[in-house]
């Protein structure tokens, strides 16, 4: 998401940031706290004797931030040209980008293997 995130705010917003800043804190602050409990997440299964995750594809994290770009841009177009009174497209957008999110999927699109 932070790459994705990212990817706009330089192809659409000039490289300014996207979050106001109390809202980029929390982001770091989050970020952080993910880290911090995934490490110790991996830690424990260490210590249990779990085989580590394979590792994800790094085609299918391309494809996921391009997912998310378009998550953050297609709804902002559409609701942009909804409110220039360009509703039919409008529509248009939205409809493909919903599409998007229903069509069904590959089992391993997410680049995420299940474990054995």
């Amino acid at each position: 998401m932070q790459e994705a995130r990212k990817t706009v705010e330089q192809r659409y917003l000039d490289g300014h940031a996207a979050l106001f800043p109390d809202l980029a804190a929390a982001w770091k602050e989050q970020v952080q706290s993910t880290e911090m409990i995934a490490a110790m997440a991996v830690r424990l299964a260490e210590l249990d004797g779990v085989p580590p995750a394979l590792a994800s594809d790094p085609d299918a994290a391309s494809a996921r931030t391009t997912e998310l770009v378009a998550d953050l841009v297609e709804p902002a177009k559409a609701d942009a040209l909804e409110k220039l009174g360009e509703g039919e497209r409008a529509f248009g957008i939205a409809n493909e980008w919903l599409r998007t999110k229903v069509a069904p999927k590959s089992p391993h699109k997410s680049g995420w293997e299940p474990l054995a």
